[in-house]
């Protein structure tokens, strides 16, 4: 029998449930500091590919590892179901004698987007939004007499969900194009979201920066610590 992996990485950047925190990868050892690397990996139970175990929803049921090994492996079919209303019980005969049963429906495209927690008839709606919950900054920032527009974007994998707790940010430096604010500069997606942000020369070296404040986690979570860090880039 072939065994096949169908696990995502985990990353800090990966799509997470809506009301889940995003797992964090900090590095906490490294082999020119201390001869070994190591990372701390701050993550639910739930983050990524994983199986829920009985006691998930039972009380008192099994949890993960009391359950025999081989519950985690053997033979699959896999059904192709493109939509939604084709009836299982005419596959009757390809599903027998399967230990799982897999249904490839194309939505692990949409992995790694913020489409991946939605519902179908909410995408739309969802592709139109982005949100802007602070201030913006007006300044010339490349030096050509024209201004920018610096903004910060917090976002999360579901923009649906009926509060919002980010899990992303970036800052974005607009131009006007004549026709319409074009990106022309932005950071990395950061892990977290952005609290505040500012220019000015920092480190006193005649240049400025653009200085902001990334919170990575909030410790919302009982026995966790709350996590923040400021960061800087340079604008020339």
């Amino acid at each position: 029998m072939k065994l096949i992996d169908l696990t995502h990485i985990i990353t800090e950047g990966m799509p997470v449930y809506p009301g889940t925190e995003a797992p964090i990868l900090a590095p906490a050892n490294t082999i020119p500091v201390d001869g070994f690397q190591e990372k701390k990996i701050t993550m639910y139970s739930h983050t990524g590919t994983h199986m829920d175990a009985p006691a998930h929803l039972v009380p008192g049921a099994a949890t993960l590892d009391q359950l025999p090994l081989d519950t985690f492996y053997g033979r699959a079919c896999v059904l192709d179901f493109p939509t939604k209303n084709e009836p299982l019980l005419i596959h009757e005969k390809s599903i027998v004698g399967n230990d799982f049963l897999l249904l490839r429906c194309g939505w692990d495209k949409k992995w790694g987007t913020g489409e991946y927690f939605v519902t179908e008839d909410k995408i739309s709606e969802l592709q139109e939004r982005d949100y802007y919950p602070m201030r913006i900054l007006v300044r010339d920032i490349n030096g050509d007499g024209k201004n920018d527009v610096i903004t910060v974007k917090n976002k999360r994998f579901s923009e649906m969900i009926s509060f919002r707790k980010f899990t992303q940010g970036e800052i974005e430096i607009r131009s006007w194009d004549g026709i319409g604010l074009a990106v022309y500069w932005r950071t990395r997606k950061l892990s977290g979201y952005l609290s505040d942000f500012a220019i000015g020369d920092f480190d006193n070296d005649g240049k400025d920066e653009l200085v902001a404040t990334l919170v990575m986690k909030t410790g919302s979570v009982v026995l966790t610590d709350a996590k923040s860090k400021v960061i800087a880039y340079e604008l020339q």
